[in-house]
């Protein structure tokens, strides 16, 4: 099983075909408004994880610096809010180490934020972490549902912890 990085409906064939193939700060202003039925929000966590787990991966096309992460999630946010239609969700994943300012952000812009996050759970975790002979890795991801206007859950009294693998 695997989660999508960003669910959008457009209007046209055309733009979704180069929705993805662009950078964020490029595409973004060019959505209307209310028009994303939902986002799934992945931006670089600030963590610094490019130094030892992602660039192998990406052959070093990855920024994962606090700088660069706090000027590109504070560009999307609102954004994301208004391109997201009225009553409807997005989620977000985050470094737990941010989740006061992330969750003021977010909320700043109009989102509402359910105080505790939901846990992605990867059971098949496995590969580098920051130093292996002194942290145990991490297996979960925290990710904070967001709701524009009032949404309602389809599939009720489910948990909010999520086990997928990677």
């Amino acid at each position: 099983k695997r989660i999508q990085k960003i669910a959008i409906s457009v209007p046209t064939d055309q733009l979704a075909k180069n929705l993805f193939n662009k950078k964020a700060e490029d595409w973004l202003p060019t959505i209307a408004n209310e028009m994303v039925d939902l986002w799934s929000f992945d931006p670089p966590w600030g963590i610094g994880v490019d130094s030892y787990d992602r660039q192998q991966k990406y052959d070093g096309d990855w920024t994962d610096d606090r700088d660069y992460a706090k000027k590109l999630i504070e560009f999307c946010v609102p954004h994301l809010y208004r391109t997201l239609k009225d009553n409807s969700w997005m989620f977000t994943f985050f470094g737990i180490q941010f989740y006061s300012d992330y969750r003021n952000l977010l909320e700043k812009v109009g989102f509402k934020v359910y105080a505790v996050p939901y846990v992605w759970y990867k059971p098949n975790k496995v590969g580098a972490q920051n130093d292996p002979s002194r942290f145990d890795m991490n297996q979960w991801e925290p990710i904070f549902l967001c709701a524009k206007g009032e949404p309602r859950i389809f599939k009720q009294a489910q948990g909010n912890v999520l086990s997928y693998d990677m």
